[in-house]
């Protein structure tokens, strides 16, 4: 870019945005990968037919639904509740 007549101050700016956004996403990537892992395993846990599987693995689900919140949440609780894991409030 310094070769290009106009561009020759940008250069510096165009290099630091780039490591801030590489900072920035070595920084999210692993939380988004953690937090997408456990979607994947709470939608791998509701195709389960086996209701002795599911019983032997409903921790794993809930504690992810935990720490998703919101629709994951409410999706599993509603899950259990439909195979009669669950007590209805």
């Amino acid at each position: 870019m310094q070769d290009t007549e106009g561009w020759d101050e940008l250069t510096g700016l165009a290099i630091s945005l780039l490591v801030f956004s590489l900072i920035g996403l070595f920084i999210s990537a692993p939380e988004f990968l953690h937090l997408k892992g456990l979607a994947n395993l709470i939608n791998e846990l509701m195709e389960i037919t086996s209701s002795a599987e599911l019983r032997r693995r409903i921790s794993e689900g809930s504690d992810a639904a935990a720490k998703l919140r919101g629709g994951h949440e409410l999706a599993w609780n509603s899950f259990l509740e439909e195979k009669g894991l669950k007590k209805r409030r």
